[in-house]
């Protein structure tokens, strides 16, 4: 008796309904936590349209956020000040992930990640902004360093996602079959959850936790996922650009200790160094240590 292998689709909600519910849940949280001012743009590109949250001054340089799996654009809310005050900074949902945005076609590998970000950059005007990217961002950001280097002009790894170091395996076999398990997240299990990622060191607050539940319960991602993957040790070498790589000493999704070590042993040019008691999610944990970091590595305002 054969089987039925499911088609290639791309990441969409799964009603009309829910697509709104989500949206609803993402302008009440932008309206009630973004800090700045703040104004959405929207971008088309041959995998969709990509939405942005754009603040900071005008004539200031650029810088590109890169969320996290399944946070949107809306997860950089304990940066934003910070960063605004010296950057014009440019949020994105990814195409391939929950937001404001619509994929269209699929998202197959690496160079379709670096030729999609391209897209965007030339949708918004930007030649090389600076972009750093937290998580699954971070490997997005990594790919774009790999696929297209003339593009940014610095590029910040914030816990990259698999690009330095293999997931642990529980972490790999959850992320690729995630679209099996039973949908329909609440605000109670989604708090629960990240209650767990942050073991008591940060709480975020109530109206995000319930835009990452809403997209939980009304988002299907695409099949095949965008899986983040390891960088062999010449692809690591070849991230030859101002680089600069956080790595939090309490992840749990892989070894923070050997990402290190092969973070120093293949990229010696770059700004490898730990984040000292934050988890995963290293830039909403430790906000303020990370936008300090960040500024340093850019140019602009002191270390904290």
């Amino acid at each position: 008796m054969g089987f039925a292998i499911a088609p290639p689709r791309p990441s969409a909600f799964t009603s009309e309904g829910g697509r709104a519910s989500y949206e609803t849940a993402y302008r009440e949280a932008v309206d009630s936590l973004w800090p700045v001012p703040v104004e959405s743009r929207y971008v088309e590109t041959p995998f969709g349209t990509t939405h942005a949250l754009v603040s900071g001054p005008e004539d200031a340089a650029p810088l590109v956020l890169l969320h996290g799996a399944g946070l949107a654009a809306v997860s950089w809310y304990p940066n934003a000040a910070r960063l605004a005050a010296t950057h014009r900074i440019f949020a994105l949902d990814s195409v391939f992930d929950s937001g404001l945005g619509r994929q269209t076609s699929l998202v197959r590998g690496r160079r379709d990640v670096a030729r999609w970000l391209v897209e965007v950059f030339d949708g918004l005007g930007l030649d090389r902004p600076a972009v750093a990217g937290l998580s699954q961002g971070g490997w997005v950001a990594a790919c774009l360093a790999l696929f297209a280097p003339a593009r940014a002009s610095k590029v910040a790894l914030l816990a990259p996602a698999a690009t330095v170091q293999a997931f642990r395996l529980p972490v790999a076999l959850f992320l690729r079959y995630s679209y099996l398990l039973r949908r329909g997240d609440t605000v109670d299990s989604s708090r629960r959850t990240f209650g767990m990622v942050f073991g008591g060191r940060f709480t975020p607050d109530d109206r995000f936790v319930r835009l990452a539940a809403v997209g939980s319960a009304n988002f299907r991602y695409p099949r095949p996922p965008v899986m983040p993957t390891r960088f062999s040790d010449a692809e690591l070498r070849a991230l030859g650009r101002p680089l600069l790589v956080l790595l939090p000493t309490l992840d749990q999704i892989y070894s923070p200790t050997k990402a290190f070590e092969r973070a120093r042993r293949l990229m010696p040019e770059a700004e490898v160094a730990m984040v000292p008691g934050a988890g995963h999610f290293v830039a909403m944990e430790a906000a303020d240590r990370v936008s300090g970091r960040l500024q340093a590595f850019l140019g602009e305002g002191p270390t904290a």
